[in-house]
């Protein structure tokens, strides 16, 4: 596995080799795994951990494996306690919404003091959810490449790994961790979508997550092309327009420059319209 992820980071350009990185630890299988893993392939890791106060004692007891996993590994490892029903109450967000955007905020405040990097342990299995997710809440063709592998500092390299590989990775090098009952829990979609939906697909189609799999890393390499070739085409716009004599230059500011883009969009070549409306980024990503 560690072979597997040393190669996508090297392809999606996650990590310089031997560069450090935060790696956000919940305590959780998956982002236990990450910190070894990274640890491992030579980069200088840096825990945290977010407390978001839910679960009681389980939310110590997950803080307190933290620590004591960080100490024996020689790790640092930085906290911090968030009050999440104080954020939802104030912004009328879910809970859920809530602790995602206090994670962010934490997340970044740790890149501006550096390293950069910030881990998280998402893997192939939570893109596949997010696909489902995404397509039953009719975000039309937003999310079919899943979670993408870079979001600014924020690097998921995990994502070309399912949660089989990471259990046995965990249980091979005596990784420990704990279970967030939460995550089961059939109020929220995504347990369903875990629980119910994913394993049902696999049942009617052995290998379908692999299949899955494969294509979201097809459909991201899609999405790339395209906005390089977006970059591409709004250089040479620019470049003629600066050539152009001033009173030939288009004088529309950007309502001009959204019109030009909805008209190459329309045209027989232009299938950019197509492929920003089917491969934009994901809506639904957990952090």
């Amino acid at each position: 596995m560690r072979d597997d992820v040393r190669r996508f980071i090297r392809r999606e350009e996650l990590l310089a080799p031997g560069e450090a990185a935060w790696v956000a630890v919940s305590g959780g299988s998956d982002s236990m795994v990450l910190l070894h893993v990274l640890r491992a392939l030579g980069h200088p890791v840096h825990a945290a951990h977010v407390d978001h106060g839910l679960r009681g004692a389980e939310s110590d007891a997950d803080r307190a494996l933290v620590e004591r996993w960080c100490r024996e590994l020689g790790v640092p490892c930085r906290t911090t306690r968030v009050d999440v029903h104080a954020r939802a109450a104030e912004q009328g967000v879910s809970v859920q919404m809530a602790a995602r955007a206090l994670r962010i905020a934490w997340f970044e405040s740790l890149s501006e003091e550096g390293p950069r990097a910030v881990a998280l342990a998402h893997h192939r299995d939570d893109a596949i959810e997010t696909m489902w997710i995404n397509l039953l809440r009719g975000s039309a063709g937003a999310g079919r490449g899943g979670i993408a592998p870079r979001n600014g500092d924020r690097i998921r390299p995990f994502l070309c790994v399912d949660k089989a590989a990471i259990l046995a990775y965990a249980q091979a090098h005596g990784v420990p961790f704990r279970e967030d009952r939460s995550n089961r829990d059939p109020h929220y979609l995504r347990s369903r979508v875990r629980q119910e939906l994913v394993p049902m697909l696999e049942a009617l189609r052995p290998g379908s997550l692999r299949a899955m799999g494969r294509s979201q890393a097809w459909l991201r390499e899609l999405e790339v092309a395209g906005r390089q070739q977006d970059h591409g085409d709004d250089r040479r716009r620019d470049e003629q327009q600066a050539r152009a004599e001033p009173g030939q230059r288009d004088q529309r500011g950007d309502r001009g420059r959204r019109e030009q883009q909805r008209e190459a969009g329309a045209s027989p070549s232009g299938v950019r319209r197509h492929r920003r409306a089917a491969y934009r980024p994901a809506t639904h990503v957990r952090p």
